[in-house]
């Protein structure tokens, strides 16, 4: 749980690197640099339309928060939790057969971050979870 802050109260995970440099900044600040230009991506496909012209559905990205631990001073990563999870494809190239509206257009930002970053970035191993209103 969130003990402050304007999240208070609600629940939340803590990711932790089970070997290596779990002490280490750089890879921690590494993957909010990942974060941040997956965001790109995702604002580029909500820009494009792909899944809406009506803009009442959006996809939203989790942004962790780097915290460390006050015993053993190893960092984690730290984000809201998300209910009803789900995953929607996989970094082998796993998914599913058939899905929910939601797992299609997941593979459709897939897809489209791919021709986004001129090949460059591939987003996969999409999870999360949808609000009650879509």
């Amino acid at each position: 749980m969130y003990t402050s802050g304007p999240r208070k109260g609600e629940a939340c995970v803590a990711k932790e690197f089970k070997t290596g440099s779990v002490f280490e900044e750089y890879y921690f600040q590494e993957e909010l640099n990942i974060v941040e230009r997956s965001q790109k991506i995702v604002d580029d496909f909500a820009e494009a339309k792909v899944i809406s012209s009506s803009g009442n559905s959006r996809i939203l990205l989790n942004t962790p928060e780097i915290w460390t631990f006050d015993y053993t001073e190893e960092k984690c990563l730290t984000e809201p939790m998300i209910e009803k999870f789900e995953k929607f494809n996989s970094n082998t190239g796993w998914a599913p057969l058939t899905g929910t509206a939601w797992s299609e257009a997941m593979q459709a930002l897939s897809h489209f971050s791919y021709h986004d970053s001129q090949g460059q970035f591939l987003l996969c191993d999409i999870q999360g979870g949808s609000y009650r209103n879509g």
